[in-house]
C-alpha cells in the first residue's frame, strides 16, 4: 500500500494590537508603512522602464531586418501588444488613474511612432497622424510581404539558422524585466492588503481623547490610500501579465527566446537516476 503522508495545516497568525502610546509612534509607524509600498511601486515602474526600453530597442532592429517574411510575423505579433499599450495609456491619462505609469508607456508610442506607421499603418499618438508616405510604404510592404509568404524561403533559412542574437537579447530582457514587473506589482498588492489589516489593529485608546481622534485621523487617511494602492496594484499587475502573456506568444511562435528561456522550456526533463543496488 502507498504510505501516507501526513500534513499540517498552519494556521494564521492573528494580528497582535500594537498598543500607541504617542503620535510620535503613530507617525514613525505609518511612515513605514507608506516607504513600504512605495519600494514596490518604485520597483514596478523601474521595471517596466526597462521592459520598454528593450521593446524598442527590438522594435528599432526590427525595421531594419524589415525586407524579412520572419520580421514581418513578429510585427503582426507586436501589433497585439501595441493595441493593448496605446488604448491602456490613453485611459490611465485621462482617467488620471496613474498619472507616472500613463508616462512612461506614453513615451514608448511616441518613440516608436513613426515605426508602427510604417510597419502597422497605425499611428500611436492621437493629434499625430501617419502621413500619406507612411501609409504608403504600409500598404506597399504589407503586400510584398504576402506575396513572399507564399514562398518563404528565408522564413526557413531563419529557423534553420536561428535570429539575429539582437533580437534575441533585446526580447528575451524585456520578457525578463516584465516577469520583474508583475513580482513587484503582486508584492506591492499584498502588502498594501497586509498593512490595511494591521492598521485596523492599532490601539489607540491609551492617548488622550484629543489625540485619540487625530490618531484615527491618521490612521483613516493611510487606510484611505492604502486601499487607492490595492486598486492600483491589482491594474499594474493585470496589465504586466498581459504584456508579458503577448510577448511570450511572440517568443514562441518563432522560436525567438533567450539560450536560458530555451533552457528552460524545451529541453526534455533529465531521466531519473537509477538507484544503485
Amino acid at each position: 500500500m502507498p504510505r501516507k503522508t501526513k500534513y499540517k495545516v498552519k494556521k494564521k497568525k492573528a494580528v497582535v494590537p500594537i498598543k500607541i502610546t504617542s503620535l510620535q509612534q503613530l507617525a514613525d509607524i505609518l511612515d513605514k508603512v507608506t516607504i513600504s509600498i512605495e519600494k514596490f511601486e518604485n520597483e514596478y515602474y523601474k521595471t517596466l522602464q526597462q521592459m520598454l526600453n528593450s521593446l524598442e530597442a527590438l522594435v528599432k532592429s526590427m525595421d531594419k531586418y524589415a525586407d524579412k517574411t520572419w520580421n514581418y510575423i513578429l510585427f503582426k505579433k507586436m501589433y497585439d501588444l501595441i493595441s493593448y499599450i496605446y488604448p491602456t495609456q490613453l485611459t490611465l491619462k485621462v482617467a488620471n488613474i496613474s498619472p507616472t505609469l500613463a508616462s512612461i508607456l506614453e513615451d514608448f508610442t511616441k518613440g516608436t511612432r513613426d515605426i508602427f506607421c510604417k510597419r502597422m499603418g497605425i499611428s500611436t499618438i492621437p493629434d499625430k497622424p501617419c502621413s500619406t508616405a507612411q501609409l504608403n510604404e504600409y500598404i506597399e510592404w504589407v503586400t510584398e510581404m504576402e506575396t513572399q509568404l507564399f514562398n518563404p524561403e528565408d522564413l526557413d533559412k531563419a529557423r534553420r539558422l536561428g535570429f539575429p542574437r539582437g533580437f534575441q537579447s533585446a526580447l528575451g530582457r524585456a520578457l525578463l524585466y516584465a516577469n520583474k514587473a508583475v513580482v513587484a506589482a503582486d508584492r506591492m498588492k499584498d502588502t498594501a492588503g497586509r498593512e490595511f489589516v494591521k492598521l485596523g489593529a492599532l490601539d489607540v485608546s491609551g492617548l488622550p481623547l484629543d489625540d485619540q481622534t487625530k490618531a484615527r485621523d491618521m490612521i483613516g487617511k493611510i487606510q484611505g490610500e492604502l486601499i487607492r494602492d490595492l486598486t492600483q496594484s491589482g491594474l499594474y499587475l493585470d496589465i504586466m501579465k498581459k504584456v508579458k502573456e503577448i510577448l511570450l506568444d511572440a517568443a514562441l511562435e518563432l522560436g525567438m527566446v533567450s539560450d536560458i528561456l530555451i533552457d528552460i522550456m524545451f529541453k526534455p526533463p533529465r531521466a531519473p537516476k537509477k538507484e544503485k543496488k
